[in-house]
């Protein structure tokens, strides 16, 4: 299964509340290709920013990259909203009259997703959780 099937599978999981959607590595690397409308054209610096914040799990580092930066991702800049369960796992971000972004981390990649404005961002979280505790129990 390549990984832009990952997306697919998380936006049909959230029924509507997810546009567009991403899988980096922890090491930076773009795991999925922009090859589609429903793939998130996460640059290469982008993907590298925040691995190197996401990958230490530490809620104080990613607080203070993201509070001072925003969450930079495919050009757009989104307010970091909190840290979902204080562990440095799940990342909330918000961008007026754009919609909402989730990033959850598991053992060597982030999965992203984009809420459109007037969908929730709760559904796309739970779509999110899902192909990320997949991705973390087959070791990835």
């Amino acid at each position: 299964m390549s990984w832009a099937s990952y997306v697919d599978n998380m936006m049909a999981l959230a029924g509507g509340h997810i546009s567009k959607g991403a899988i980096i590595g922890l090491d930076g690397g773009l795991w999925t290709a922009v090859a589609g409308d429903h793939l998130l054209a996460v640059t290469a610096q982008e993907a590298s920013v925040l691995a190197e914040a996401l990958k230490t799990r530490n809620t104080l580092v990613i607080q203070k990259q993201f509070q001072t930066g925003g969450i930079n991702i495919a050009g757009q800049r989104y307010m970091f909203v909190r840290d979902l369960y204080e562990d440095g796992r799940v990342i909330l971000g918000k961008k007026a009259n754009e919609g909402a972004v989730t990033l959850q981390v598991t053992n060597l990649a982030v999965v992203i997703a984009l809420t459109p404005n007037g969908k929730e961002q709760r559904a796309a979280t739970n779509a999110v959780n899902t192909i990320a505790d997949y991705l973390q129990k087959a070791n990835y």
